[in-house]
């Protein structure tokens, strides 16, 4: 018990839930700055109580108060006190309901990939749905820790740039040492250019020359930062459903590249976007960018990928010595723009992806 903490029990026309009732020493002064609504919205949905401060973090379990008759904007204290709970030092998983950095509530998982899990949370503070990425276990050859704090970094320096999925936070700015990485970002709600491509089929001229140029703006924007992204993909570009903006994700491959973390040309690198130089294991660089939008416009235009192959080696091959297969949804000037996107060469290629974005503007 901490003091006189007591579940209430707050009844509605739609559903029943509880607060803390925190009218005892020691004060919990934090918790009077949260708007009630945003605080039984959160409740609501999580299940449980969290209420995390100096003292460490403290959960009690909802449940329901018998007996009685409904009375809207009445509150009933219970019988039951908050109990001592701490944050566990391993990987999380939502059956145990576990918090992230004090303040972050892990819902559901919403992806995975080699190095990373990313969850569907909820920020105690605010009440608003985020995106929490958390370092996979390490393995034998590589600490993915160390990748995801690589990423977080360059994160940081990309807040503020249209286009960019927002950082709110990680282990190092939270101060937070939860035993494993984590990095906090905006939800961004709408669909990647992968799930449109799935429930609708190839794009039409207008989506792919107004979300390929704005992918190429972005792409001019943190290029002139000195940042790459690495991984441009129809899975890390996605589009907001109330304004049908782009945004780009996951730049986890690009902050491995330049932290030294991997290898130039290690399978790290998602084939079907693989630039030839990647192939030829050479550094890097803003053309491996282009190239990669390249692959994206050509997928999203016909419904297919340009290359394929049934093992690793065939789709070296294939990036380094096979032609752009010709398809009839592509017509100049757009098959153009892609080609040159996709040269062989990085020197063939646009320059800059400000030069992509404008001649997708124009078409």
């Amino acid at each position: 018990m901490i003091g006189n903490m007591h579940l209430r029990k707050i009844h509605s026309d739609i559903f029943d839930t509880y607060v803390l009732n925190i009218n005892d020493p020691p004060p919990l002064e934090y918790a009077t700055n949260i708007p009630l609504t945003k605080l039984v919205r959160f409740l609501f949905t999580t299940r449980k109580i969290i209420v995390p401060n100096e003292m460490g973090v403290y959960v009690g379990s909802l449940f329901r108060v018998g007996g009685g008759t409904r009375q809207t904007g009445r509150v009933h204290t219970s019988g039951k006190s908050a109990q001592a709970y701490h944050p566990p030092r391993f990987r999380p998983n939502p059956e145990r309901g576990n918090i992230v950095g004090s303040r972050y509530i892990l819902a559901h998982p919403r992806g995975e990939g080699r190095s990373a899990r990313v969850w569907l949370g909820k920020d105690w503070f605010t009440g608003d749905d985020l995106a929490i990425k958390i370092a996979a276990l390490p393995s034998e050859v590589r600490d993915f820790d160390q990748l995801l704090q690589a990423e977080a970094g360059l994160l940081r320096k990309l807040a503020g740039v249209p286009g960019v999925v927002r950082h709110l936070g990680d282990s190092e700015t939270d101060a937070e040492n939860d035993g494993y990485f984590y990095i906090a970002m905006e939800w961004v709600r709408g669909r990647s250019l992968g799930e449109i491509l799935v429930q609708q089929g190839p794009f039409s001229r207008t989506q792919v020359t107004r979300w390929g140029s704005q992918i190429a703006e972005t792409l001019h924007r943190i290029h002139t930062l000195g940042i790459l992204h690495g991984d441009i993909s129809t899975s890390n570009v996605l589009v907001e459903g109330a304004t049908q903006n782009v945004k780009l994700i996951d730049f986890g491959i690009g902050a491995a590249y330049q932290s030294g973390q991997v290898k130039p040309g290690g399978r790290f690198v998602n084939q079907d976007y693989m630039a030839p130089e990647l192939v030829r294991r050479e550094p890097i660089s803003t053309a491996t960018d282009i190239y990669a939008l390249g692959v994206t416009l050509f997928r999203v235009s016909t419904g297919i990928l340009p290359f394929t192959g049934k093992t690793e080696e065939e789709m070296d091959r294939a990036h380094l010595t096979r032609p752009i297969p010709s398809h009839p949804r592509l017509e100049d000037p757009l098959r153009r723009i892609i080609w040159r996107c996709m040269a062989k060469a990085p020197e063939l290629r646009y320059s800059t992806a400000a030069e992509v974005a404008a001649d997708l503007a124009s078409v």
